[in-house]
């Protein structure tokens, strides 16, 4: 039974080395048609190009007026390659007369080529004239004609030279002087075997044989799209052979070359045959081998097969290493390899819970550490933000790190520090050992502070565990609470059963939020920006809204959505080409409006951003001067040297930047001066109190003072009443926007004003 399957396994074998062998075989065939068929493609378009370039000189550079008075008694000379070796160059009269000719044709004033086709055609053409298969009225057979008309002295046609191409030639004169045979016409041998003889055929892109070494009947020729295949063909030779096609660069021809099938495979044939006999010998040594291997090993190896299995359901115990020497060091070898898989075993677990870029604990691990912790712990979640722009010191220590182990220090000798996210360090202390956890959370923000020298600020949120609480949950908690943290500018933030509600809000907004940005549900609405001098409209403002269900969402319910799930680049990005492109459309209108785009912080950290908005701008057509970004001060603050190089890089396009909710941050004025701003808006708090509150005022009167100092126009927000834009107007600030001067709303809905039916803030 045995030794039935081993010849059936044999026999298998046999045949896929056949097959495997006679696919490289095949392989290596195409390898080698493919290098003839791309030099006899690129000999054939050189012999084209040379024909057109010589013929193309005659023209310019010969009398061939002259030629015409006396026909005959010129001399031409032909370079046209090895591929048509019957070329013939002749100067041709418009009555189809020859006059002049490289070949021994008859020049006795007869008209072979009146009528010809080629001849009509290059008389009507300005140009070079190729036509690629017609009949030759001189010699028999097919030719391609290049040719090219001159004119007599009047400026009509008086003739044409032409090089004729005798399409017979080609597949002789390939297969005569075709790469990688020797000098008896014979490919030499390769690696596989002798190779087969090598035919060509010149075929066109109808599928039709234009060439071909021997006559067939043209009903029985294939078409070109089947040659190139991996199985074989009966080419018009009737020789059945692996062909394969390669066009010819400028022509509507291409060269198919290919060889004969049984040459290709025979030895793949013969190598089958030796392999054959190779298992016939080994299958009758191994079956002599079987019956000495039975009687001197088999009986051995059952003991340790049983001693084996004993260890399997036992990965401590290890096999006994007794009985013959080779015996022995199977049992040594098997022992090591239960050593070795006990070591992966360990690596894999520690591979699964814990990060690979610091070797921390990841969240499986933190989560299994939680769940065996005795009598409850306190899970901090410490956001980290800033820590993706914090360069590695001189230790090459990554970030993380060092601020994982400032934060160990803080928490204490029994706290775990796990990375959970790109930018989140979470800390698990035991309940017994920390009694105070906000005091903690304080403690861990200012140690990332100092570990990270004021370059990474800390939002954290705290999970304590309850009963019934499993590690799993507790983590969620602490990360939903983080959330919150980071939502509301906190240091830290408790977990409160309500977070539950507001996480899964978030969840569904940022859901709906995603599909609203491919529904084409976020439309953009424009406030008008106005002169308080004379309530001229002098541009818009773009702002985002969200029509869902039939009523709009206000952009404080789902921006910050987007801000924290990381859709505000998308969002941003939107808003920003449909403005672009509205108010391009005003512009060709005559309307010369400056369009104003707010942009989150989110988006000043993006890399792209800056090709962002070129792309909106070369799409739209709006001129770069008629854009001004609207820049919040807490986002400048927040991204520091990296938001401001993208601002940088956005004012290099020729785009205009402004401070926003000015006044309402706590950041330098120094940024005035670093960065291109050319625009202060003052916040609508300031204006709300104008005329009624003297410090609000002054406090406007000083912002006004500034930015005419400065070179900048100064924008007041939030106008609402004719009191406040008169109180703007004495203060000499430069434009206002608000209710008073008009709600955001739809392109349409601003028509009215920008054709100028009202002027605002004129007051009475």
């Amino acid at each position: 039974m045995t030794v039935a399957v081993v010849v059936a396994l044999d026999a298998l074998a046999v045949l896929w080395g056949h097959r495997v062998a006679q696919q490289h075989a095949v392989a290596e065939d195409r390898r080698h048609l493919l290098l003839v068929a791309d030099t006899a493609a690129d000999e054939v378009a050189r012999t084209v190009a040379t024909a057109a370039a010589q013929v193309t000189g005659l023209v310019a550079g010969a009398d061939l007026t002259a030629v015409l008075a006396s026909p005959g008694g010129c001399t031409l000379a032909i370079d046209a390659g090895t591929a048509f070796p019957g070329a013939r160059l002749s100067v041709v009269s418009a009555d189809g007369s020859i006059a002049c000719s490289s070949a021994d044709v008859p020049i006795d004033g007869s008209q072979p080529h009146a009528g010809a086709p080629w001849l009509g055609r290059a008389l009507a053409s300005d140009g070079l004239m190729t036509l690629w298969d017609t009949g030759d009225r001189v010699r028999d057979g097919d030719v391609a004609v290049v040719a090219h008309r001159f004119h007599a002295d009047d400026g009509t046609a008086a003739g044409a030279v032409a090089l004729f191409l005798p399409l017979d030639d080609v597949a002789g004169a390939l297969a005569a002087g075709r790469p990688g045979r020797d000098a008896a016409g014979d490919r030499a041998e390769g690696p596989t075997g002798p190779a087969a003889d090598t035919a060509f055929f010149l075929v066109d892109t109808s599928s039709r044989t234009i060439a071909s070494p021997v006559p067939s009947d043209e009903d029985a020729r294939p078409v070109a799209g089947d040659w190139d295949s991996a199985e074989p063909v009966v080419t018009p030779d009737g020789v059945e052979r692996h062909v394969v096609t390669r066009p010819v660069e400028g022509t509507p021809w291409a060269i198919a070359a290919g060889s004969a099938w049984a040459d290709v495979v025979a030895h793949a044939r013969s190598e089958a045959v030796r392999q054959a006999l190779v298992g016939l010998a080994l299958l009758a040594a191994l079956v002599g081998a079987g019956f000495l291997l039975h009687r001197t090993v088999v009986g051995p190896l059952r003991r340790l097969t049983r001693a084996v299995e004993a260890a399997a359901t036992d990965p401590d115990r290890r096999v006994p290493e007794a009985g013959a020497q080779e015996l022995r060091r199977l049992g040594r070898e098997f022992n090591a390899l239960l050593d070795v898989r006990a070591g992966h075993e360990a690596r894999h677990r520690h591979a699964a819970t814990h990060d690979d870029e610091t070797g921390l604990l990841n969240a499986p691990g933190l989560v299994e550490h939680v769940d065996t912790c005795h009598g409850g712990s306190h899970v901090l979640a410490v956001g980290l933000r800033g820590l993706v722009h914090l360069d590695v010191d001189g230790t090459d220590l990554p970030p993380a790190v060092r601020i994982a182990a400032a934060l160990a220090d803080a928490a204490g000798p029994t706290a775990a520090v796990a990375r959970t996210g790109e930018a989140v360090l979470t800390v698990c202390v035991s309940r017994d050992s920390t009694r105070d956890v906000d005091a903690l959370a304080h403690r861990l923000a200012e140690a990332v502070d100092a570990a990270s020298g004021g370059a990474v600020r800390a939002a954290i949120g705290v999970a304590t565990h309850q009963p019934g609480t499993g590690g799993a949950d507790l983590v969620r908690r602490a990360a939903t609470a983080l959330s919150a943290a980071s939502a509301q500018g906190r240091v830290a933030v408790r977990f409160e059963d309500s977070m539950h509600e507001r996480a899964e809000h978030h969840a569904r907004t940022e859901l709906a939020l995603r599909r609203a940005l491919t529904a084409g549900e976020l439309v953009v609405h424009y406030q008008p920006i106005v002169d308080v001098a004379d309530g001229t409209v002098l541009g818009v403002e773009a702002l985002v809204r969200w029509e869902r269900d039939g009523r709009l969402v206000p952009p404080l319910e789902f921006v910050p959505v987007a801000e924290a799930s990381g859709l505000i680049g998308a969002l941003g990005a939107h808003v920003l080409r449909e403005a672009c492109r509205q108010s391009a459309r005003w512009r060709a209108q005559g309307h010369d409006l400056l369009l104003s785009v707010n942009v989150a912080a989110g988006q000043l950290v993006d890399g792209g951003f800056v090709d962002v908005v070129e792309r909106a701008l070369a799409e739209s057509g709006l001129p770069p001067d008629r854009l001004c970004l609207e820049i919040t001060e807490s986002a400048l603050v927040a991204h520091g040297a990296g938001g401001q190089d993208t601002l940088l890089g956005v004012e290099a396009l020729g785009v205009r930047l402004a401070v926003d909710d000015f006044g309402t941050g706590y950041s330098s004025l120094a940024y005035l001066r670093d960065l291109p701003v050319t625009e202060i808006k003052v916040d609508r708090g300031f204006v709300a109190h104008l005329g009624h509150d003297p410090r609000d005022t002054e406090l406007v009167a000083s912002v006004v003072a500034m930015g005419r100092a400065l070179g900048m126009a100064v924008v007041a927000e939030g106008v609402e009443t004719q009191q406040q834009l008169d109180a703007l107007r004495a203060l000499g600030c430069d434009m206002a926007q608000g209710y008073l001067l008009g709600r955001p709303g739809p392109a349409a809905r601003l028509e009215p004003l920008l054709r100028g039916t009202a002027m605002l803030g004129r007051s009475a």
